[in-house]
């Protein structure tokens, strides 16, 4: 997941890929030739990766309590202000958004749960995220009459 193309995430990355790609070529082609194979990275290996965790029932809540801690260790990044150090790069959570849009093409909007973000049983705990009109409260008694 940490592979990326943002030099902050992993400049070795970025250095050893130039240096033994760039023949000739000028650092943008290269730059472009290291995001071609760091997108088919995500698009293929990583896809393919999580699909086949998540098909295998025993494995599959783990997966998804892993991908709920990693949504939740970086609730910080919503700020303005945020201590780099403290949350995930930009890399690994675009490898994270990539994978997840992927999982959810053949998902049909029939059979997802429009209100599952406010059970009491989902993963991520989204009650203290701004509400455009409720109160605290308000959204509290909201969330029970589900």
């Amino acid at each position: 997941m940490s592979l990326s193309v943002f030099a902050e995430d992993d400049p070795g990355v970025v250095e050893k890929f130039i240096k033994s790609h760039s023949s000739g070529r000028t650092v943008p082609d290269a730059l472009q030739g290291l995001a071609k194979e760091l997108d088919h990275m995500r698009t293929s290996i990583l896809h393919k990766l999580f699909h086949s965790i998540l098909v295998n029932a025993p494995s599959r809540e783990l997966v998804l309590s892993y991908v709920a801690k990693l949504i939740t260790s970086n609730e910080k990044r919503a700020q303005i202000h945020v201590e780099e150090k403290n949350v995930a790069g930009d890399g690994p959570m675009i490898n994270l958004l990539s994978v997840l849009q992927q999982l959810c093409i053949k998902v049909k909007l029939e059979k997802v749960d429009p209100y599952y973000a406010f059970h009491s049983q989902s993963l991520v705990d989204y009650s203290k995220d701004s509400r455009l009109t409720f109160t605290a409260q308000e959204a509290e008694e909201w969330q029970k009459k589900l």
